[in-house]
């Protein structure tokens, strides 16, 4: 008899318990409840993914309680759901929230900004642009009816974007109508009177302008021009290119103080010599001292020597003399080429 109530009370206690769960799975939601599909409370964090719930996270899961933040854009290498996926999001599944997201959703509160390189943008290759010189012009002879080169000429420049002098020296034009091809030589960067010159190879600088003429030199070199230059623009030579005009003045000399000061007469026929000039009709109320101060200043040597030391003192020019005796390009309906040391075609100008 007590057996049997035992097991009465121990049935009672049982079923009041299958009860209690009942009302307790009732109150959570029953079939509609999410842990259907996902028994988890929380998911377990995929293997070697990168995915992390710490707490860099605890606002994302306060804030959108029903995303699942990850690190890893695609978990598992399992594909993404979307709009042409054949694996929907299905009800009651979590989505991934991947690092973008996650840093669009903070901006939109307030938070980290969305960027990685502080600009729009993250930094492009650098692009090096290689050295170069460009034909610029063609100046062919005006002499229709004759063969020499007279007049003849091309201008060759060097951008402002090159790093580096470009080598001239062996480079080679050609007339693609004709076959007419000449090289570029050696020059002298600086042109001394009354003496041998050595030759040097000629590099175009960055922003330079080399006029390569036809004809030969009336110095008999290739020569870059100077301060000083001009004074040899004043001789009996011919020029295809006018010398520029420019040189230091008699007045950037110091003067003589007194007592042996100059007169009057000798400061106002210092104020009208002009830059450049090596001869002079000298007026006859100024003194011996006045003429000979002029005398020894105004020349081509005399200025190199006492200007060829300034920084400035070289032109941003080259004068190339190619020593033809007949002419290179034709009068019209021509291309010129300009080929580099290894034949590559560097410019070509047509006209």
């Amino acid at each position: 008899m007590n057996l049997n109530m035992d097991a009465v009370k121990e049935l009672k206690w049982f079923v009041a318990g299958i009860i209690i769960l009942g009302v307790i799975w009732i109150a959570a939601g029953g079939l509609k409840s999410v842990t259907k599909n996902n028994p988890f409370v929380r998911p377990a964090a995929p293997l070697s993914t990168g995915g992390t719930y710490g707490s860099s996270n605890r606002l994302m899961s306060v804030l959108f309680p029903w995303a699942r933040v990850s690190t890893s854009s695609n978990p598992l290498g399992a594909p993404k759901p979307g709009r042409n996926s054949s694996l929907p999001i299905s009800q009651g599944a979590l989505p991934i929230v991947n690092n973008t997201q996650l840093i669009g959703m903070r901006t939109a509160i307030g938070g980290t900004k969305g960027n990685y390189y502080g600009a729009d943008k993250p930094p492009g290759p650098t692009i090096n642009v290689p050295d170069t010189v460009k034909i610029v012009r063609v100046q062919p002879s005006a002499d229709y009816e004759s063969d020499a080169p007279a007049d003849e000429y091309l201008e060759i420049t060097a951008p402002l974007t090159n790093q580096k002098p470009y080598l001239l020296t062996g480079m080679l034009l050609k007339s693609r109508m004709t076959g007419n091809q000449q090289d570029i030589r050696d020059g002298i960067p600086l042109y001394y009177t009354n003496t041998v010159n050595q030759r040097e190879t000629i590099f175009l600088k960055p922003g330079e302008t080399a006029y390569v003429i036809s004809g030969r030199s009336p110095l008999g070199y290739s020569f870059k021009i100077n301060k000083c230059i001009g004074y040899l623009d004043n001789t009996t030579q011919s020029w295809v290119i006018g010398l520029p005009a420019g040189c230091p003045g008699i007045l950037d000399y110091p003067l003589p103080a007194r007592p042996n000061a100059f007169s009057d007469n000798c400061l106002d026929f210092l104020k009208r010599v002009g830059s450049c000039q090596s001869r002079f009709r000298y007026p006859t109320n100024i003194e011996d001292a006045c003429k000979n101060f002029v005398a020894e200043r105004m020349s081509y040597t005399r200025c190199v020597a006492d200007f060829g030391n300034d920084p400035n003192f070289l032109g941003p020019e080259w004068r190339i003399y190619l020593s033809r005796e007949v002419r290179l390009w034709k009068s019209r309906r021509e291309i010129v080429d300009l080929l580099d040391q290894k034949g590559n075609l560097i410019s070509t100008h047509s006209y």
